[in-house]
């Protein structure tokens, strides 16, 4: 499933490691309801994606992924990672993704 929605490195991995902690099963029927053409109206602004989506309610309802931002330190020792290990971006990305 997240092959056919990551079109990059990143996007197929953000979406491998969103599958991991997805313990609702939430990010198969999004993906259905993203085929379908039920989601309308995606926005990204300042560290949340949402949407309105058409479901089995009788009015469309919001969803929102909410990523928290990293504090300057964070964002040095995530730099200081990457620069150390450029080839196992994998490590990386799930350790700093999901901290």
């Amino acid at each position: 499933m997240a092959k056919n929605f990551g079109k990059t490195w990143w996007g197929s991995e953000w979406l491998q490691s969103l599958q991991h902690i997805d313990y609702e099963n939430r990010i198969p029927r999004g993906a259905r309801y993203a085929r379908n053409g039920y989601v309308r109206s995606v926005s990204i602004d300042h560290g949340a994606i949402s949407a309105k989506v058409d479901g089995s309610r009788p009015t469309p309802y919001r969803v929102a992924v909410k990523v928290k931002a990293f504090a300057d330190k964070e964002k040095e020792a995530l730099i200081d990672d990457i620069l150390e290990h450029p080839s196992s971006g994998k490590d990386w990305c799930c350790k700093w993704c999901w901290r």
